[in-house]
């Protein structure tokens, strides 16, 4: 393919194929993209659908032909505040449920993170049209552990939904993509869940840190709280219990496959989110509505205020149900 007419502007398809060797001596012919200022350590062999704030590509590092996710920032404030709330949490001894970094390219913006190898959340509720309860809890129960170590570090997410909740198992190989569907649709396994994109965090109040200065609304408006789609700066302003708003609509999410607020536009959104509660579903058990209406209640001071209290309900109303 003549690099000049490459379909993808600022990218470079080399002209010869490159052969990886993956387990069980499985063989893919594949095409490199090369990104301008990224070692040549790392091989590019596909971009994924562009983020609103980033561009994400997969490959693999050569030397130990470990899968990687590389990640280009758009926007200096978002790599910095990544970069920031990383080497915070990795301080803390807080990475335990956080996707790590592997590497980070200044000039370029480019930070390398493991691939997680089943993909997200999102996906896998969309495949599967919904989990279980008890799938469910398994899985929240990891995404609350950590972003309570990003709340008790200070921190606030500000930008949790089901596709920032990545997925593995440690057992399983890398798929392809002709496995990935049934993959995602194939009886539940053992997963481990990890926090990803922390390039929307900031501070909590009253703890000032470098990079992480406070900002105002929220990353993703499907799974914004009503204050953070406020005009008021002070009632706008990120806090943990806006990150527990947007856990409760991802625990929706998972158990009735359905994604309870898709308006595009912000005014949208908060002309009815200021009015409505989390509504009943057959497929969510008796007990477990009043946790989801409790921890997406319109009034902050009614929520649950920890993360670790709505995970406590969650799994006791599970088994209740």
């Amino acid at each position: 393919m003549d690099p000049e007419k490459s379909p993808r502007p600022g990218l470079t398809i080399l002209p010869l194929p490159i052969y990886r060797t993956e387990p069980k001596a499985v063989q893919y012919l594949i095409e490199e993209i090369e990104l301008q200022g990224l070692p040549r350590k790392y091989c590019i062999t596909e971009q994924l659908p562009k983020g609103g704030y980033s561009s994400i590509y997969k490959g693999f590092e050569r030397d130990t032909n470990t899968n990687i996710i590389v990640k280009k920032c758009n926007h200096e404030d978002e790599f910095q505040r990544q970069i920031a709330a990383i080497v915070r949490l990795s301080s803390k001894d807080s990475m335990d449920y956080v996707v790590p970094i592997l590497a980070c390219f200044l000039d370029e913006r480019y930070i390398v993170m493991p691939q997680m190898n089943r993909g997200t959340v999102w996906n896998l509720w969309n495949a599967r049209r919904g989990l279980s309860p008890e799938e469910t809890v398994a899985i929240i129960s990891q995404a609350g552990k950590a972003l309570e170590q990003i709340h008790t570090a200070g921190l606030v997410h500000n930008d949790i939904k089901s596709a920032n909740i990545l997925l593995t198992s440690p057992d399983a190989q890398p798929l392809t993509d002709a496995l990935q569907d049934s993959a995602l649709t194939a009886p539940s396994e053992t997963l481990i869940a990890k926090l990803s994109d922390l390039g929307l965090s900031c501070s909590r109040e009253g703890i000032e840190l470098p990079y992480l200065e406070p900002i105002h609304g929220n990353g993703t408006p499907a799974y914004a709280a009503p204050e953070a789609l406020a005009k008021d700066p002070e009632l706008s302003r990120p806090t943990p219990l806006m990150d527990i708003y947007s856990l409760t609509l991802v625990v929706y999410e998972m158990l009735t496959g359905i994604q309870l607020y898709d308006d595009v536009k912000w005014e949208d959104v908060a002309r009815r989110r200021w009015f409505e509660q989390i509504p009943p579903d057959e497929r969510i058990p008796e007990p477990v509505l009043p946790v989801l209406r409790k921890g997406a209640d319109l009034n902050p001071a009614r929520r649950f205020q920890s993360v670790p209290e709505m995970i406590s309900a969650l799994e006791k109303a599970v088994r209740n149900g």
